[in-house]
């Protein structure tokens, strides 16, 4: 998953194109940064709208979520984030940019 303005599945574990350690190694390095806004809300909204519904049930569920820290596209990713976490069984680990002023 990748998102910038909006948000794009790259691919999905589970794939075809992704079954093995070396093709997911090269999906993962055909990935491009998108710029442009944070939407984040619309990142975790897709997680939960087509990453879940192809999950085992028995999977083990982590997302390592990389941004700017500025989710400024879809609302506060807030309660996206707590439905992944609560109902969907998410660990989830962000990291951000974050922005000190007057340091």
């Amino acid at each position: 998953m990748t998102f910038g303005t909006e948000a794009k599945l790259e691919f999905n574990l589970g794939d075809a194109k992704v079954d093995t350690i070396e093709k997911v190694m090269k999906e993962i390095d055909k990935v491009h940064y998108m710029g442009g806004a944070t939407a984040s809300t619309l990142a975790l909204q897709l997680v939960r709208r087509v990453v879940v519904p192809n999950a085992r049930e028995d999977s083990k569920r982590a997302m390592m979520f990389i941004t700017d820290g500025q989710s400024n596209v879809g609302g506060p990713p807030k309660r996206e984030a707590k439905i992944l976490r609560e109902q969907e069984d998410f660990e989830i680990y962000a990291v951000g940019k974050i922005i000190l002023s007057d340091c």
